[in-house]
């Protein structure tokens, strides 16, 4: 698997992400849609229950809530950036990474359509509120559905639509270049 993700550097993934937590009377879902491009530059939009922007060159981590309310985070390499980001992005960025199923524990559940992988992930950076995460793979490598259960009870279920390799030259990359160019530390 990391023979393939590291031959993908940039991508766009519209996905339906679910969060289960008893702060809610019921679970929310939202859309979204991933742009990201290695080694951390990602623009994630969420539509539906809730409506964030987060935008990121890996060191600020600019967060939009409803295009009204903007909130900027430096992010430090000792800084818990599971507090503000989506864990399974973190996930995909590690999967590409020789050596990270050696740093957490990783078994195989399942083989039938789809291979199923735990990920014993708790108190290992930057997963520091996540209890578990299972990933479901095709045997062609894509990932299907992440879930995330969290050291607080709460679940994140995330069913990827569509993944599309993208080109530099792909109007997507050229906006996130773009946009990343007005993130600062003010």
């Amino acid at each position: 698997m990391h023979k393939r993700i590291n031959l993908i550097k940039q991508l766009r993934v519209e996905f339906t992400k679910t969060r289960h937590s008893s702060a809610f009377k019921a679970p929310v879902s939202v859309k979204g849609t991933l742009i990201y491009q290695k080694p951390a530059n990602f623009l994630i939009n969420y539509k539906g229950g809730i409506n964030v922007q987060l935008l990121s060159n890996g060191e600020v981590l600019e967060i939009q809530h409803d295009r009204a309310h903007t909130d900027v985070i430096v992010l430090s390499p000792d800084s818990n950036a599971s507090v503000v980001s989506d864990p399974w992005l973190d996930l995909i960025r590690l999967l590409g990474i020789p050596g990270f199923d050696r740093q957490i524990k990783v078994s195989l559940l399942s083989r039938n359509e789809l291979l199923k992988l735990h990920f014993a992930t708790e108190n290992q950076k930057p997963f520091e509120n996540v209890k578990n995460m299972i990933i479901s793979v095709t045997h062609f490598g894509e990932i299907k559905h992440i879930t995330v259960m969290f050291s607080d009870g709460g679940i994140d279920e995330i069913h990827f639509d569509s993944w599309a390799v993208l080109l530099d030259t792909d109007p997507e990359i050229v906006e996130l270049k773009a946009r990343l160019q007005t993130v600062s530390l003010n």
